[in-house]
């Protein structure tokens, strides 16, 4: 019973990634609880919504963006999606 009802066992390595996007230049991280966005054009919008879909930050440009409250949120410019951990 068990495993010796399998007559082949073969490894694989599964990621969960299909597909790789080449990189925009767009830089989104956490500094001192701060969310930072680098290599945004001026003007270009920025969203910040938490994991509920509610948003939390809307603004344009490049800068660092305070968000009150630990979590995990989901951070959109323009057609790119970013998740980040607070």
């Amino acid at each position: 019973m068990g495993w010796s009802n399998f007559a082949t066992i073969n490894e694989i390595e599964f990621t969960g990634v299909e597909d790789a996007v080449a990189d925009s230049g767009v830089d989104v991280r956490v500094t001192d609880g701060r969310i930072v966005v680098d290599g945004v054009t001026n003007g270009c919008q920025i969203h910040v919504y938490n994991l509920s879909g509610q948003p939390v930050y809307s603004g344009a440009g490049c800068g660092e963006i305070q968000i009150a409250g630990k979590g995990v949120y989901v951070v959109k410019i323009a057609n790119e999606t970013f998740k980040i951990i607070l």
